[in-house]
């Protein structure tokens, strides 16, 4: 399993069987592990939750981090014996009994990393692609405000000063009383800019 292409992962485990210190020590390095007794939900995103199902505290954190937006699809990983009355735990945990070998909770943990690897690349994609999304907005909208609007002179284009004075034409044929009027400015000589100083002097 390769975890270079997101953040450092994190598992939170609650409680400190043998089994689950042994699992989580087969874990190759590139993962944190957040070990309590309590119940430390500071809003970290976990990669998965490995609990043991007899500490008190277990349902309680359980049901916290599923009501967590940031450790709603967290895969919990519950270490409990077959006397787990129904419903203590949030629907979607992953029950295994207290005889469970190290190496099997390992498989488990790192099947839960792999879960949350892909999520995060998922994310990240999603995140990319509404960006790029709307970087592809915007572009539209400038390129619709430039087929409109010279930016170098911030005056209408031909085609758009053609549209608007058809539209005061045809006003003006149902409309007596409105009127409208062209201005045409000319300036003299004005090559002789281009001619001399350069077209990026003529522009500004």
């Amino acid at each position: 399993m390769s975890l270079d292409a997101v953040d450092r992962p994190a598992i939170l485990m609650i409680g400190s069987s043998l089994a689950m210190r042994e699992a989580v020590g087969l874990i190759a390095g590139g993962v944190d592990v957040h070990a309590t007794q309590g119940s430390p939900l500071d809003g970290r995103r976990y990669a998965v939750a490995l609990l043991d199902g007899e500490a008190a505290t277990a349902p309680d954190v359980a049901r916290r981090l599923r009501d967590s937006p940031a450790n709603r699809y967290t895969p919990l990983i519950i270490v409990t014996g077959p006397e787990a009355l129904p419903g203590r735990f949030p629907p979607g945990s992953e029950l295994v009994g207290v005889q469970v070998r190290a190496e099997d909770l390992r498989q488990r943990l790192v099947s839960g990393l792999s879960y949350w690897a892909a999520r995060e690349r998922m994310e990240g994609e999603i995140h990319r692609l509404r960006s790029r999304e709307q970087e592809l907005i915007e572009r539209c909208g400038t390129l619709e405000r430039e087929a409109v609007i010279d930016p170098l002179t911030g005056i209408h284009r031909r085609q758009s000063l053609m549209e608007a004075l058809e539209r005061s034409h045809a006003r003006a044929a149902r409309d007596d009383d409105y009127d409208f009027a062209i201005a045409f400015i000319d300036l003299d000589h004005f090559k002789l800019i281009n001619d001399n100083l350069g077209h990026a002097a003529g522009d500004r």
